[in-house]
């Protein structure tokens, strides 16, 4: 394939496919192709989100459909099919089953889980032999290690370190808990 402005060229057995609007390709900046072993392509905008490339049709996935960020630069994909991308807003997961849904019609939003990393830096990222994966950052880089991630319905503790009232400051020296409400 072939990227032009606001078209997808296809080049297949000798055969030249032009995707475009009609396709439901509406064009912009491709930024990161991950082709799928069915023949699938997921490319990555800059400024339009993901789109899916199969049987010579595209459908866009965006923020309006729950995706974390619009600016996509890289994608890298785990081994439990999850898809890591590297945005303006930093790294964030999507798994590919839920792509595939909403780009079906199937699901109305896609859940994102949105790292703690800095806003991404270029179009590169690599997948390490370990598994982990490696993006660039404006601050440096962002290693995420699939393997390790966990997922829960709970929110995160809080710790209060320190109190400020009316410009001072009050430190505690024991362990308070708060009870919920």
């Amino acid at each position: 394939r072939i990227v032009m402005p606001r078209t997808v060229v296809r080049l297949s057995a000798g055969r030249i496919t032009m995707l475009g609007a009609a396709e439901g390709y509406s064009g912009g900046s491709v930024r990161a192709i991950l082709p799928l072993e069915d023949g699938t392509i997921w490319a990555g905008l800059y400024g339009g989100g993901l789109v899916r490339l199969r049987n010579s049709q595209a459908v866009r996935v965006d923020a309006s459909q729950g995706l974390y960020d619009n600016f996509v630069s890289n994608i890298q994909m785990d081994d439990e099919g999850a898809l890591w991308i590297n945005s303006n807003r930093g790294v964030f997961r999507v798994r590919l089953a839920d792509l595939e849904a909403v780009a079906d019609g199937r699901l109305d939003a896609v859940p994102c889980l949105a790292g703690r990393t800095n806003e991404g830096n270029g179009m590169s990222g690599v997948r390490l032999a370990s598994g982990r994966l490696l993006f660039p950052t404006v601050r440096g880089f962002a290693m995420v290690d699939p393997a390790r991630m966990t997922e829960t319905n709970q929110p995160p503790g809080i710790e209060l370190r320190e109190v400020v009232a009316d410009g001072h400051s009050h430190r505690t020296r024991a362990d308070i808990t708060v009870p919920p409400g």
